[in-house]
């Protein structure tokens, strides 16, 4: 990533396909780095990451904030991965609503001047207005695609609203590599470098 590109968000064309834990390595990789690093769950519908990170609970977080209910943006430090973490919360209202507002610039811009890093691990692409909103007021894109699985229409899709939006795609991470894809040398699943294991009772995958 550029020295511009603080904010960068973390989607996929549809659920499952390894989105939040691609974000939480991209984030725990720039803290590795020395970076000053905030990882937001910014899918307001599901809390991937922020189940992963046994936040889910929060009632408070980026929902809450956006929408108006809470003054205070509340962040967590989370020492395993040396970052700060924002949860998604709960809110009454419509996520894309929530994201529509100009309270998601505004926060942002001020995040830019704490932060080196600011990874937001998004909604999937397809169906939802969540992530191209996101993305109008982001700096740059990492496209998740879970290996055969998802359809060259569908990618293509995907990558056609990705274009539309004001940020650059930074690249694409290729998740849950297996057998099939030996002789192309990949090897095996996630390549990313740390021990992160969800706790009992939590779904893997998002």
């Amino acid at each position: 990533a550029a020295p511009e590109d603080k904010v960068i968000i973390v989607t996929s064309t549809r659920p499952d396909e390894g989105k939040s834990l691609s974000s939480l390595a991209l984030a725990y990789n720039f803290a590795r780095m020395g970076k000053k690093v905030l990882l937001v769950d910014m899918d307001l519908r599901r809390k991937g990451i922020s189940i992963r990170l046994n936040e889910s609970k929060q009632s408070v977080g980026m929902a809450t904030f956006l929408a108006g209910e809470t003054e205070t943006l509340p962040s967590v430090r989370v020492d395993r991965f040396n970052l700060d973490f924002i949860p998604a919360g709960k809110s009454t209202l419509n996520a894309a609503d929530i994201l529509a507002t100009s309270r998601t610039e505004m926060v942002l811009e001020e995040l830019k001047q704490r932060y080196d890093y600011i990874v937001l691990d998004a909604p999937p692409i397809l169906g939802l207005a969540d992530t191209p909103q996101l993305a109008d007021v982001a700096d740059a894109i990492v496209y998740i695609v879970q290996a055969n699985a998802s359809t060259f229409r569908s990618i293509s899709q995907a990558l056609t609203r990705l274009n539309a939006t004001k940020s650059k795609i930074l690249g694409v991470v290729v998740t849950k590599l297996d057998k099939r894809n030996e002789s192309y040398g990949y090897g095996y699943g996630y390549g990313y470098g740390y021990d992160y294991e969800p706790k009992a009772g939590t779904t893997q995958g998002a």
